[in-house]
């Protein structure tokens, strides 16, 4: 479906002379490229990093952006390729906890696509890759509890949060390996994702009554 639909929906651009074309690509281009070296550290997976995809969805996605260049040189259209973290629909808390590895709100992945469609419109991009995931604060220097203790580097950039974690029932979480920096996003197409994992914990502060399943994947008993 990957291939076959992408080259179909590009014969079609060709044939009826679009202006752009916004092809959903993902987070799994970046494959084996996005595994640290080491233990204490993490990877801060930008758009420049190499294209290394570990399984075969992944690569057709790789796929599917070569191919947006592809008819850039040959055809003139231009195209932008997003990136996307993980945004199909989960329960409060696995949608929550998942903004810390790589996840995206469904309402940034429509804002992204209609950023993107501008910027076509306007001529101000040929053919560029954002990666399309929710804004987090952490930075090299978190890299260590990133590893080893999540919850402590949560609460060094949203203060209280891993005592509300906690009294909800995570009182670990597992290690984050990988960050997804989405600056070129917001500098190149004025695209600023607004809803991330301190909105998150303001719901679940007003969700007195809600509690962290058993099932949730990121957690640690």
């Amino acid at each position: 479906m990957n291939l076959t639909g992408s080259f179909n929906v590009w014969e079609a651009a060709v044939e009826h002379k679009v202006r752009g074309v916004v092809f959903c690509s993902t987070m799994g281009v970046y494959g084996e490229t996005r595994k640290p070296a080491g233990d204490d550290d993490v990877v801060f997976v930008d758009e420049e990093i190499p294209l290394e995809p570990g399984d075969v969805y992944g690569w057709t996605k790789v796929a599917g952006e070569e191919l947006c260049r592809y008819h850039l040189r040959r055809d003139g259209i231009p195209s932008v390729a997003l990136r996307f973290g993980m945004f199909v629909p989960e329960p409060f808390f696995h949608d929550g906890i998942r903004l810390l590895y790589g996840g995206v709100h469904e309402g940034d992945v429509a804002g992204a696509v209609l950023a993107s469609l501008v910027a076509l419109d306007r001529g101000e991009v040929r053919h560029e890759a954002f990666n399309v995931e929710s804004r987090l604060p952490f930075t090299a220097e978190d890299s260590s509890l990133l590893r080893h203790d999540v919850l402590a580097a949560i609460e060094r950039h949203y203060p209280g949060a891993a005592a509300l974690l906690s009294e909800r029932g995570v009182r670990a979480l597992r290690p984050i390996t990988e960050i997804f920096p989405v600056r070129r996003l917001e500098q190149r197409l004025g695209f600023r994702p607004r809803h991330d994992f301190g909105e998150w914990l303001e719901q679940l502060r007003s969700r007195t009554d809600e509690q962290a399943p058993n099932d949730l994947p990121w957690r640690i008993d």
